[in-house]
């Protein structure tokens, strides 16, 4: 047994060591336990057509929206895109065949990621067609969704596909290094699973970037948890928002049927960071409405807002104050609400 934990502690360090080069600086965990601002909103619910039956994925740029179909909606295109405001059908954009090549889709300010096993190809709407305008040859094609940090560097999140236990990844295309940044929480908590694959399932987690480049959030599944880096890889802020009904825990179990789902997704802006939260007992089959967290960049809560109904994909627009959402259980619907007010 005594063997057994030496080897367990000789591979903890083997992966922190192989995947970090940074000194790791200790940021004491910040809990929180209410919003300054909480209120429930009651969303405009806008008809679209053609009604699209999967709205997993929404993306807007500039003024325009594009909602993923299924190959049931479109066999040709994977998007179907509208104009903003009104939601004025324009028409299908995104070779189906094209996007289906690739195994994610990210998004940055005027631009679409593809990822796919030979790299990524990067997107722009000319006119109204959507269109490649460069690709980018990577190490390794099967990453999770980068993001664009500056003209060179990329970021993507360290998942259970990939090596080593820091929190994501930044990629410098000039040089083509990885380096890791940062570290899993709880790295201690990982002998209660029954190998490094599994623990980083239950730490699963996403990565955002601050469009100007200058931050980086990292924020949790399984756990109301969430920490900012700057761009160099250095950890800023580690919170947790510590509220009941249902409950957060600081230490992921290791049995599924316990797991709350937290944190499904998010949206960086310069001024806030948007969770959308489900709190979501995965052993239950019913489905709450989400609400979304926002956070400011120096990692203090600001508001919540109290959806009253239920989606898995969103877009903010701050300079025109609103925020949109999609679910695929609710086909045929864009939600939309103003935020500028609620932020006041």
């Amino acid at each position: 047994m005594k063997g057994l934990w030496i080897y367990g502690c000789t591979l903890v360090a083997f992966f922190l060591i192989g995947c970090t080069r940074q000194k790791i600086v200790e940021i004491p965990l910040k809990y929180h336990s209410s919003f300054p601002k909480d209120v429930d909103v009651k969303m405009e619910k806008i008809p679209v057509s053609p009604k699209t039956e999967s709205t997993w994925e929404m993306r807007v740029l500039g003024d325009r929206m594009l909602l993923a179909t299924s190959e049931m909606d479109n066999s040709d295109y994977k998007y179907a895109m509208f104009e903003l405001p009104g939601m004025k059908f324009i028409g299908y954009v995104g070779s189906r065949s094209e996007f289906a090549r690739g195994t994610m889709v990210a998004q940055g300010k005027d631009e679409l990621y593809l990822m796919h096993k030979d790299g990524m190809d990067v997107y722009r709407l000319v006119g109204e067609t959507l269109q490649k305008v460069s690709s980018l040859g990577l190490i390794d094609g099967d990453y999770p969704a980068m993001h664009k940090l500056d003209v060179n560097r990329w970021v993507y999140g360290n998942d259970h596909r990939s090596d080593g236990l820091c929190d994501f990844y930044i990629y410098d295309s000039s040089d083509e290094s990885v380096r890791g940044c940062g570290v899993y929480p709880n790295v201690h908590d990982r002998r209660q699973f029954k190998d490094v694959k599994a623990f980083k399932s239950a730490y699963a987690h996403g990565t955002r970037v601050k469009p100007d480049g200058s931050r980086v959030v990292v924020f949790y599944n399984a756990t109301r948890r969430y920490r900012i880096y700057d761009n160099e890889g250095a950890l800023l802020y580690d919170g947790m928002m510590d509220y009941s009904n249902p409950s957060s825990a600081l230490l992921v179990s290791p049995d599924r049927n316990q797991l709350v789902w937290h944190y499904e997704s998010a949206f960086a802006t310069d001024k806030y960071i948007y969770l959308l939260c489900m709190d979501r007992v995965m052993s239950s089959n019913s489905y709450n409405n989400p609400n979304v967290q926002v956070i400011d960049w120096a990692g203090k809560p600001i508001a919540r807002f109290r959806l009253d109904a239920y989606i898995t994909a969103f877009h903010v627009d701050e300079d025109k104050g609103e925020f949109y959402g999609a679910s695929a259980t609710n086909p045929g619907i864009v939600f939309a609400f103003g935020i500028a007010s609620l932020l006041k």
